[in-house]
């Protein structure tokens, strides 16, 4: 994990330039065990908190933002989507994207040649919007596997999600482009002000970067990029599922099911304190002998299962895990805090300066705060490639007046628990950035709990009913889950093309475009899996192909 520690700028060395080999080798991703090697294009020092030089013989692109790109991008992103809520859980897009987007879009441009729309050359930036786009569709299912079914195993919606599909789409629509346009106006912030300082490397979309310009440079790169693209390998990368959230995980989980199921549960069967159901009738009668041990109906009424009891315990760790991943950020978050105070002293200076006053305290701040940018490294878009103030602040104030009546007349939220949840979402979101750009593992998790227990101790004042209250936690965590996700995306997006030189606006206009087609796809697919599957939505089914977990621990907390 990379140092947290903020240094100075006109103390410290902020490029921290070394090999590139050595510095690709530490772009462990830690989701998926994987080292991205560059291979013969590591010669020349590289430092990853300035643009990438790329190979000179890759043409100029005066507009990387074109239709193939958009297109296979989304394909890829839907194909990930789709997975998503078969799997449950996450599966990181942007390599992906990055690597079959090349291969398809040259194979294109070898076929057709100059023909308009489907052939012509094709470089890094277009290759960067395919990540964009990838991005942007196979994002927000996360909370089609979380929150959504918690609503209806609580009972709080009383419709299937096929009859309630409209509240669901504008649900979703807020959680992702309230993330979308928010974190826009925050790319400088993170990318550029205080990358270096903060050590903020975004190790998985550096390492797409990086990918990128290798399978551009030139012909030997291109030929070493496909046999690294396009091979079959044989590692832990690409082995069954449990290896999609990383050895680590995978890990943790495997010994955590050991202790559940190998030591606690059949010690809580044996001394009686739990009982399993018995899987036999009179039309099964070769099922004699067989229990399950997952039931979590008529609770309250006999003796619970043992997935009933480990439940609490399982979800105080999760909950106590999370709330640490924030606590041992604390550098990150204080010297983000104190950057963003020395921003506003110097906002404020400006102004009283051009009402001709003075004050001695913001003109001190203000003076501190410009020396300690002099070695910032300067943005390299254009003020044209920028997305322009009116366009993400319209669609930030649009988002918030359309979730006050969303949530009023849909969901049953007051405008001000609202408001709440859109601070506490802007908030958790960005805690989730600078952590992830620093661990690769941005903590949604964490977010997405605390905003239930801020919500939860809100709403426990003020005589809610009980299903009232469960909806409206369960709402405010999906939020905080959701947009902290599409924040997360855009920015590392960001990331990627501030290293290849791709204007952000283009690939804003990616991004914004999968983000919602994914909304409807997402949403498609829990209708497409619920309608085929009416266990995942009934908490006291005992028998079910998806086991759901997030949702029982989403329940818990609720």
């Amino acid at each position: 994990m990379a140092s947290t520690e903020a240094r100075p700028a006109d103390l410290g060395d902020r490029t921290a330039q070394t090999s590139a080999v050595e510095k690709v080798a530490t772009l462990v991703d830690e989701k998926n065990d994987a080292k991205i090697d560059v291979g013969s294009v590591a010669e020349e020092d590289i430092d990853l908190y300035v643009p990438l030089k790329l190979d000179g013989s890759v043409a100029r692109e005066d507009n990387p933002l074109r239709a193939r790109a958009v297109l296979v991008g989304t394909i890829l992103g839907c194909l990930v989507n789709a997975s998503n809520l078969y799997l449950g859980f996450t599966f990181p897009t942007p390599m992906s994207g990055a690597i079959f987007g090349y291969g398809i879009i040259t194979i294109l441009s070898k076929i057709f040649g100059n023909v308009p729309i489907l052939g012509g050359s094709f470089g890094p930036q277009e290759n960067s919007i395919i990540q964009a786009a990838a991005t942007g569709a196979g994002g927000i299912a996360g909370i089609f596997v979380a929150g959504i079914p918690a609503m209806y195993q609580l009972k709080t919606i009383e419709m299937t999600p096929k009859h309630s599909y409209g509240s669901l789409i504008t649900i979703t629509l807020v959680c992702s482009f309230f993330g979308l346009f928010f974190v826009t106006p925050l790319r400088k912030f993170f990318i550029i002000q205080v990358g270096g300082e903060l050590k903020l490397l975004f190790p998985t979309p550096t390492a797409v970067a990086l990918t990128i310009k290798s399978m551009h440079a030139g012909a030997a790169g291109a030929r070493e990029a496909l046999s690294k693209g396009w091979w079959f390998e044989w590692t832990p990368a690409f082995i069954g599922s449990g290896i999609l959230i990383g050895m680590n995980s995978a890990l943790s989980m495997f010994g955590g099911a050991v202790i559940a199921w190998a030591i606690i549960g059949p010690i809580l069967v044996a001394t009686g304190e739990c009982i399993g159901a018995p899987q036999w009738d009179e039309a099964t009668p070769e099922w004699h002998g067989y229990y399950s041990y997952a039931k979590l109906s008529n609770l309250g009424h006999e003796t619970p299962s043992p997935r009933y009891w480990l439940l609490w315990p399982g979800v105080m760790i999760m909950v106590c895990t999370s709330m640490a991943e924030l606590i041992v950020q604390y550098k990150v978050i204080s010297y983000a805090c104190k950057t963003v105070w020395h921003k506003s002293c110097v906002t404020i200076n400006d102004i009283l300066v051009k009402r001709g006053k003075h004050s001695r305290y913001f003109s001190e701040k203000a003076t501190n705060e410009i020396k300690g940018v002099e070695n910032m490294v300067q943005d390299p878009a254009l003020p044209e490639d920028q997305v322009q103030i009116w366009m993400w602040s319209s669609g930030l104030i649009f988002t918030i007046a359309g979730a006050i009546l969303i949530f009023h007349y849909q969901w049953g939220m007051t405008a001000g628990l609202t408001i709440l949840a859109c601070v506490l979402g802007f908030m958790f979101s960005s805690l989730a950035i600078q952590i992830g750009a620093v661990t690769d593992q941005p903590p949604l998790t964490a977010a997405s709990k605390a905003s239930q227990l801020v919500l939860g101790g809100v709403t426990s004042g003020q005589g809610l009913a009980i299903k009232d209250a469960q909806r409206i936690n369960l709402v405010a965590g999906s939020l905080a889950s959701g947009r902290a996700d599409v924040a997360m995306a855009l920015t590392s997006d960001f990331r990627t093309g501030f290293l290849l030189g791709t204007p952000p606006i283009k690939q804003w206009y990616a991004q914004g475009l999968g983000t919602f087609i994914a909304v409807f796809l997402a949403l498609g697919m829990l209708v497409l899996f619920t309608s085929a599957y009416p266990c995942i939505l009934d908490a006291g089914a005992e028998h079910c192909a998806f086991g759901v977990p997030s949702v029982a621990a989403w329940v818990a907390v609720a």
